[in-house]
């Protein structure tokens, strides 16, 4: 019998309305042995209404979230979606 690898991870959508319980998230994931989280944008529906958009506010805040993990070893990573181009401007501030 052929033995099988596979990695597990999980995407999240970030919006506005949830962006504040993604530790929880990370926790859970981490507990279920998910290999990592991909963290996506909320995206427009069939009408092109953006629903729930994330706030400044709430995208500086999931940022520090993302560079303190980062900073933890033994985490499950976090990777953040390439067209999510404020978070990414955000989470470069720190390496520069």
């Amino acid at each position: 019998m052929t033995s099988i690898r596979c990695s597990q991870s999980c995407n999240w959508v970030a919006r506005e309305d949830n962006i504040v319980d993604f530790p929880n998230m990370v926790e859970l994931a981490e507990a279920h042995g998910i290999q990592g989280l991909v963290i996506l944008e909320t995206k427009p529906d069939a009408t092109m209404a953006l629903q729930a958009p994330v706030s400044r506010e709430n995208l500086l805040h999931l940022a520090a979230f993302l560079k303190a993990h980062r900073r933890k070893p033994g985490v499950i990573p976090l990777i953040v979606e390439p067209c999510i181009s404020p978070l990414r401007a955000e989470m470069g501030k720190a390496f520069l």
